[in-house]
């Protein structure tokens, strides 16, 4: 499988890149006043409007980390539509094996997909499925 790998205040994750439609440099945002903290704005992309996703807010809520430096954007695509994920810094897109994820706890977190080594690295997986919170009402 391909992944790519990235930083986010200078911890390492990667996404399965098989969902990647681009990555593109920092794309301009407009904020959306009464979407949840994690959704920084909506870009338009060739005239597509699509919801730009500030990882960090997602992934560690309450941290009170640091604001990011944003200067990367991976556009993804799932069932739900696109998404553009805020990344600081794209390193590199990797072909892995599926045995070299090493699987975690899914009590501890259902964003987490696994770790493995990468390039002298440790990233987290991030688990594309299941990441975006749903909605009120839906199931």
């Amino acid at each position: 499988m391909q992944i790519i790998t990235f930083k986010l205040n200078e911890k390492v994750f990667a996404l399965d890149a098989s969902h990647t439609e681009e990555m593109t440099k920092q794309l301009v945002w407009k904020a959306v006043p009464t979407a949840p903290k994690w959704i920084q704005g909506l870009i338009n992309l060739r005239g597509e409007i699509i919801s730009l996703i500030n990882l960090q807010q997602l992934l560690y809520p309450s941290s009170g980390m640091e604001e990011m430096c944003y200067n990367n954007s991976i556009i993804m695509k799932n069932a739900d539509g696109k998404m553009a994920f805020m990344v600081d810094e794209i390193l590199a897109v990797t072909e892995i094996e599926a045995s070299e994820i090493k699987q975690v706890d899914q009590k501890e977190t259902s964003k987490i997909a696994g770790i493995l080594s990468v390039k002298g690295e440790i990233a987290s997986l991030i688990q594309l499925d299941g990441l975006i919170p749903k909605s009120e009402g839906e199931s």
